[in-house]
């Protein structure tokens, strides 16, 4: 009963505690996770914001060093009006942009008179091809080419012009004939005032090379039109002849350039483009200047600039059209108002670098409380089983005390007896050898009981020790046999000895007297029920060594009964066997082992127990 409430309290405690553990350190492990996966989210964040920010700066500073520029950079040849008056040059666009991230400069111009527009690129020039660079030629035809499928989409993305009543009045106070003035920021609007004559020489610098180049023309002629546009070269012809006739009355042309405005340019297929545009009105016609980013080496310029911003994963963040995105993914807008591309929020790529990290944490929680849970498991476990040895001693301590209580008080009653009679002259006086006789048996049993506890106090504290030397067994053991003899034979059992020849061996002769004692002693006890009371010790020279057997014709020792034989205390047969300390057995094991032999049992052929004593031989 005690060992089970100790189970209980002891158990019950383990668990409790343990599943306390077990549920605060696992909700400490999914705030863990929550909190790594909050972080990443908002290093997400702030990595796409980072990003968003940094694409806005850069493609603000292309937009504002590009306002700046003149509208007639955006031909493949021009007249600088701070110049030579009959000088053309290339542009400083010719070659090429001096940005990675500006795919090309481009210009639509339509006349006064309608038609088609036109799309030039200050990379290209039809009529003078040698001032083309080999290199850019087929990649700026293609754009070209692109450029002029989507020149209605272009014109529509334009902002309105800007007539010089809209710039601030001080920008145009000055009388001198030839100036370009910008008002700071470079997102100013321009207003560039030409002589005629300058004007003329931009509307033609074509011409204007040619001439200067030994050209057979005397006079500025109208640039060959290409096959393509016959239309576009009619409509130039007018304009020309119109300007003539504006420039017969007019001293200054005042031309207001604004700055360019951010567009999205989309193709048919969904793909976009982040263009810069800006409408420039001509008195003989409107032009349309531009240039397209380049997003592939934007994006990779954003990529190496963010590396010392976030190490954490591969910069997946980018620029990307509105429409290009997913309804419901979370991005950050870009911060300029003409242009609505975003910058994905790449949550996924950021939790999947923590993932690990993330699915670590319930398996070192698991490593840490499943050893612990385990060991304290066995440690509950243990006292248990403490509890319940030490009941089970205390029980055995007790059956212990009562059974030697009766194997005491049995010899001591018969030498009670015996020695009243003895003297006091009772009984029979011819029988007084016999009393005597009984007074030494009792006083054996006695002495067999004592010095079985004391053999076992030894065991117990593990000085039991025996001193073996060589001898002959057959004649300790026939001397044993014979001082045991008697007393059987008054109990109605019979001790029989087969000895044919000496035996040498290595023994204790005290040691194997008590064995010998014990196992004679256990025969004639649990053989008293049976028909044949016979109890044969024989002793013989076998291959594996000198054996002492002791053999009884009794039930026999029950299979239940045979696996705890020789453990302390134990005893065989049922609850009607007969008493005993349950020490014999297993101190003959102890004192056998200690002269270096071993002791065994068997059932016996025909019925009965057979115990063996193996010894080592003579040396």
């Amino acid at each position: 009963m005690r060992t089970l409430v100790a189970a209980v309290l002891v158990l019950g405690a383990l668990a409790a505690a343990l599943l306390g553990w077990g549920l605060s350190g696992w909700a400490a492990v999914e705030q863990e996770r929550t909190t790594l996966e909050a972080e990443a989210r908002v290093a997400a964040r702030s990595h796409a914001r980072a990003v968003a920010d940094l694409a806005a700066a850069r493609l603000e500073a292309l937009r504002h060093a590009e306002s700046a520029r003149p509208y007639f950079h955006y031909q493949n040849l021009f007249h600088d009006p701070r110049g030579s008056d009959e000088a053309v040059v290339p542009s400083p666009l010719a070659a090429g942009p001096d940005d990675p991230q500006i795919l090309g400069h481009f210009q639509l111009a339509t006349s006064a008179a309608g038609g088609q527009p036109r799309v030039s690129m200050p990379t290209l020039n039809d009529d003078v091809p040698e001032l083309v660079a080999a290199d850019r030629r087929d990649v700026d035809l293609a754009l070209r080419a692109r450029l002029g499928v989507r020149a209605p989409a272009l014109l529509a993305l334009a902002p309105p012009a800007m007539s010089v009543a809209d710039v601030d009045a001080t920008q145009v106070a000055s009388t001198e004939p030839v100036r370009i003035r910008t008002r700071p920021p470079a997102t100013s609007a321009q207003t560039i005032e030409l002589s005629p004559a300058q004007y003329a020489q931009n509307i033609a610098p074509n011409e204007v090379y040619q001439q200067t180049r030994g050209a057979q023309r005397s006079q500025v002629v109208p640039p060959r039109p290409p096959a393509a546009a016959p239309v576009a070269h009619t409509a130039r012809t007018t304009e020309r002849t119109a300007l003539r006739t504006t420039t017969a009355t007019t001293t200054t042309i005042t031309i207001t350039v604004p700055p360019l405005s951010w567009a999205t340019l989309t193709d048919a297929d969904g793909a976009a483009d982040a263009v810069a545009l800006r409408r420039v009105e001509l008195p003989d016609a409107t032009l349309v200047q531009g240039f397209m980013v380049d997003l592939a080496e934007l994006r990779a310029a954003l990529a190496d600039a963010g590396g010392a911003e976030d190490e954490r994963v591969d910069h997946p963040s980018t620029l990307v059209a509105r429409a290009e995105v997913p309804p419901g993914e979370p991005v950050i807008e870009l911060p300029l108002r003409d242009l609505p591309w975003v910058v994905p929020i790449e949550e996924d790529a950021y939790l999947a670098r923590i993932a690990p990290t993330v699915a670590a944490l319930r398996p070192a929680f698991a490593r840490r409380f499943v050893p612990i849970a385990v060991l304290a498991a066995l440690c509950g476990a243990l006292v248990v089983v403490l509890v319940a040895r030490a009941e089970r001693l205390a029980r055995t301590r007790a059956q212990f005390a009562a059974a030697a209580a009766h194997e005491l008080r049995t010899p001591l009653a018969g030498l009670q007896l015996y020695g009243d009679m003895l003297a006091g002259g009772l009984g029979d006086p011819g029988k007084a050898a016999t009393y005597a006789g009984r007074i030494a048996e009792d006083a054996a049993r006695l002495g067999r009981v004592v010095a079985n506890v004391l053999g076992f106090s030894q065991l117990e504290r593990g000085n039991l020790s025996v001193r073996p030397r060589d001898g002959d067994l057959a004649a300790a053991v026939r001397a044993t046999v014979e001082r045991l003899r008697p007393a059987l034979a008054r109990t109605g059992a019979e001790l029989a000895l087969v000895a044919p020849a000496p035996v040498p061996a290595r023994f204790d002769e005290d040691a194997v007297d008590r064995v010998v004692a014990n196992l004679v002693d256990n025969a004639e006890k649990y053989g008293r029920a049976g028909a044949d009371r016979r109890v044969v010790v024989t002793v013989v020279a076998t291959a594996a060594g000198p054996t002492v057997e002791v053999r009884d014709h009794g039930p026999g020792v029950p299979p239940v009964a045979a696996r705890r034989l020789f453990r302390p205390f134990s005893r065989g047969g049922d609850a009607d066997a007969p008493s005993g300390l349950g020490l014999g057995l297993s101190l003959s094991r102890a004192l056998a082992r200690a002269m270096g032999g071993e002791l065994g049992h068997r059932p016996a052929p025909g019925g009965g127990a057979a115990f063996t004593l193996r010894l080592p031989p003579a040396a």
